[in-house]
């Protein structure tokens, strides 16, 4: 386990070792995540579905931003520019 630990290292990936345990800080230039188009499009429409007063809102907000951590930095651009044609009411006024 060691030689992966210095090779993801290696690649910029942040993993001390504390208390008896490693933790990832950073993935650097790494993205363990790639998805499609389709899955773009669905992480899209949560961010506008889930959005300020929604419920949960800041929750999945959250789940969002983690997961677009992981992902290539031109998917990860390509996500404020995807416009939804289809919304949902979730019943929260204005």
């Amino acid at each position: 386990m060691e030689n992966d630990i210095e090779r993801l290292r290696g690649l910029g990936i942040d993993i001390p070792y504390q208390d008896g345990q490693y933790q990832l800080l950073s993935y650097g230039a790494f993205s363990p995540v790639a998805l499609t188009e389709v899955e773009l499009n669905t992480l899209a429409f949560l961010m506008e579905a889930f959005g300020p007063g929604a419920p949960n809102s800041e929750e999945v907000q959250g789940l969002i931003r983690k997961i677009a951590e992981w992902l290539p930095e031109s998917q990860r651009d390509s996500l404020a520019g995807r416009r939804q044609r289809l919304r949902i009411d979730l019943g929260v006024n204005s």
